[in-house]
């Protein structure tokens, strides 16, 4: 239990973290600066991939808490 917590707290730290970079971005900047182009065609920046990875893994392990309390 003590695991999934702190995996927990890491996609949940992944995924605010991204949220702000990109709100502060957009807040400082007008606009959020995107950096890796990916398949020679859509950008995406350090705190897409924070939101990203962080989402993805809160949902997986959120969905394997519940698989397993339901057995």
């Amino acid at each position: 239990q003590d695991a999934k917590n702190l995996w927990f707290s890491f996609f949940l730290g992944l995924l605010l973290g991204g949220a702000i970079g990109n709100a502060l971005d957009r807040l400082l900047l007008g606009f959020v600066r995107d950096w890796l182009l990916l398949w020679h065609r859509s950008a995406i920046n350090i705190a897409d991939l924070g939101v990203l990875i962080g989402l993805g893994g809160a949902v997986l392990l959120t969905q394997k808490t519940k698989r397993e309390e339901m057995r």
